[in-house]
């Protein structure tokens, strides 16, 4: 048992107690918050460094990134110490509370020990009681710097659905998104007074129309900044923000974009990405790489390599031309798939493309004049015509 005056001083007790860690700990979340910010930070910059090491060694921005990566790693530092010195504080408190809470009920049993009313187990009882009642009070000393941390995380993940809330609302908003449809008949790609906007609400390219049958080769030129590569994704349904109508028509659809992707893995899984290698036999993933001039990767498909950093750009290209060879879409769309190659190289994949995807409806997007020759129409954005070109190169 425990007497009342005794259960009274220990709440009292640990609402004093609840409050100087409250008081102290004020900033544990904000500094915890930081931290995890400031981590984040600095990994996402150390990921970029490596991926563009080539880049930087060449540019010589070695001491420049250095010096980047050194202000990231201060300010994660910074708030490590911050959160170092909120810990010491709140270890303080809570440390400090377990040590005074034996002391407290003798304090408060002596009047009665010395006037007799309290014999001396019954104090030291009393002591016992009030220690086991005040540790069930006191979970918030003991466990802030948890709570704190786990708010923190909380939080963040909280900001994040929010966003993604925000987002889903604004994609319900028709009037302001480009609508997507089916297409049926003889038409495989169909845009209707497309206009596409940036995410600021800046138009980039406005009341832009397009139909493209089924086997048609259509070339979309332009200069840099009028919205070509944003055209490329609003077709492909990633890019939401606009006014219009893109039709699509049944069948699959396979984007080629500047820069290819490159999976970690094995090379044979990065030839058959996005599907799995084993659908393919080895002999189908050989035959793709020999048609696209790749023929020295064939006896390296179950390699584990970083292939994203062993493999030059125009590789890496052609290597996205086997892909298209070994999923054969019905509709596919170059998004200066051929920047990287050289002239020679782009007639060879471009005269694959014409040999071995005649069915296929191509739609792409480039600077290069030569490539003319490989599409039926060419389009310029910002021009009010487009003009149609006959074939005029010889497939093998």
């Amino acid at each position: 048992t425990i007497h009342g005056f005794l259960v009274v001083a220990a709440v009292l007790y640990a609402v004093i107690t609840s409050s100087v860690m409250i008081v102290i700990g004020r900033r544990f979340v904000m500094i915890v918050e930081r931290k995890n910010q400031a981590e984040a930070e600095y990994r996402y910059s150390l990921t970029r460094v490596r991926e563009n090491s080539e880049s930087i060694a060449l540019l010589g921005g070695a001491k420049e990134e250095r010096e980047g990566l050194d202000r990231s790693l201060s300010a994660v530092i910074h708030h490590w110490s911050l959160l170092a010195g909120q810990h010491v504080r709140a270890t303080v408190v809570s440390q400090g509370s377990s040590l005074i809470v034996p002391i407290v009920p003798l304090l408060l049993c002596s009047p009665k020990y010395l006037e007799g009313s309290m014999t001396l187990g019954q104090m030291m009882q009393a002591a016992s009681a009030f220690a086991f009642v005040q540790s069930a009070f006191g979970w918030l000393v003991d466990n802030y710097p948890r709570f704190a941390d786990w708010t923190a995380n909380a939080s963040r993940v909280a900001s994040l659905m929010v966003s993604l809330d925000r987002l889903e609302a604004e994609g319900a908003e028709v009037d302001n998104r480009i609508r997507h449809k089916v297409t049926t008949g003889s038409t495989a790609v169909s845009l209707e007074n497309v206009s596409v906007a940036l995410d600021d609400g800046k138009m980039v390219l406005n009341e832009f129309s397009l139909s493209v049958g089924h086997g048609d080769r259509v070339l979309i030129e332009g200069e840099s900044g009028t919205g070509k590569s944003t055209l490329v994704r609003a077709i492909a349904g990633l890019w939401p923000w606009g006014q219009g109508n893109v039709g699509v028509s049944t069948g699959r659809l396979l984007l080629l974009p500047q820069k290819s992707y490159l999976p970690s893995g094995t090379l044979g899984r990065a030839v058959a990405y996005p599907e799995a290698p084993n659908r393919w036999s080895t002999s189908q993933l050989c035959n793709a790489l020999a048609k696209v001039g790749l023929m020295h990767l064939q006896s390296q498909l179950d390699c584990d390599l970083p292939w994203d950093q062993i493999l030059s750009g125009g590789e890496k290209q052609r290597l996205a031309f086997a892909r298209l060879l070994l999923h054969r879409p019905d509709i596919i769309v170059l998004d200066e798939a051929t920047s990287a190659l050289d002239a020679p190289s782009q007639r060879r994949m471009m005269q694959l493309l014409q040999a071995e995807m005649g069915h296929a409806t191509i739609i792409s997007i480039g600077h290069r004049a030569d490539l003319s020759a490989y599409h039926s129409r060419r389009v310029r954005i910002g021009a009010q015509r487009s003009d149609r070109l006959a074939l005029s190169v010889a497939v093998p």
